[in-house]
């Protein structure tokens, strides 16, 4: 029994050399930076707090799992050099096709001479 109480005291020793006991002052401090229940009233009820969603509510919202099919920054990088790849194509086609329109144009205009030519002789 004398050993429980001198660890009793030794340990409320211990406890006042680490853990200094709050002053007034120290009091008035942590008022001005904690809430009371004063402040919290002034923020928000209970009533109030129930328009703010809950997890129930929240199921309605995409979650981390729910993104894992959609594309990443890595996936989105490699669309766009597809989509680049295919721009490079079509204006390659294009100049190919403006190449052939002239050649074509150019027969059109030659057949044109030959058909003047030989109809105008009848």
């Amino acid at each position: 029994m004398i050993i429980v109480i001198y660890d009793c005291f030794y340990s409320y020793n211990l406890f006042k050399l680490f853990m200094p006991m709050l002053t007034n002052g120290d009091i008035t401090k942590l008022k001005t930076i904690f809430a009371t229940k004063e402040d919290l009233k002034r923020l928000a009820t209970k009533e109030d707090l129930k328009d703010f969603p809950t997890k129930t509510d929240s199921k309605g919202f995409a979650m981390k799992n729910d993104l894992k099919g959609f594309a990443t920054r890595k996936g989105q990088e490699e669309i766009i050099e597809g989509i680049k790849t295919i721009i490079e194509m079509i204006g390659k086609e294009k100049v190919r096709n403006d190449e052939q329109d002239n050649i074509l144009n150019n027969h059109e205009r030659r057949f044109d001479k030959i058909e003047d030519k030989i109809f105008s002789n009848n």
